[in-house]
């Protein structure tokens, strides 16, 4: 299993109840760059940097930089595989 799969799983569980989310810090909630939102949803750079193109994942932007949260992105991930509309 490659590294990011390892971190991916390791992320969402240690984000996975409700407590967490609410304690979590902005640094370490916070993504800094495309490589870093791939990373954490474990899917290569190319496919992040099309979703974050055609607007399907929550991303902020700050200058050029491209940022998102792992709460957020946690949110939408859960929206979306749990059937609710995103």
């Amino acid at each position: 299993m490659p590294p990011s799969k390892q971190n991916d799983g390791a992320s969402v569980q240690a984000l996975s109840s409700r407590a967490d989310l609410a304690t979590l810090d902005i640094a370490a909630d916070r993504l800094n760059g495309a490589g870093a939102i791939a990373a954490f949803r474990g899917e290569p750079l190319h496919r992040t940097r099309y979703l974050i193109r055609i607007g399907a994942i929550p991303v902020a932007r700050e200058g050029e930089r491209i940022v998102a949260s792992k709460r957020a992105l946690l949110e939408h991930w859960r929206k979306a595989t749990s059937g609710e509309a995103a």
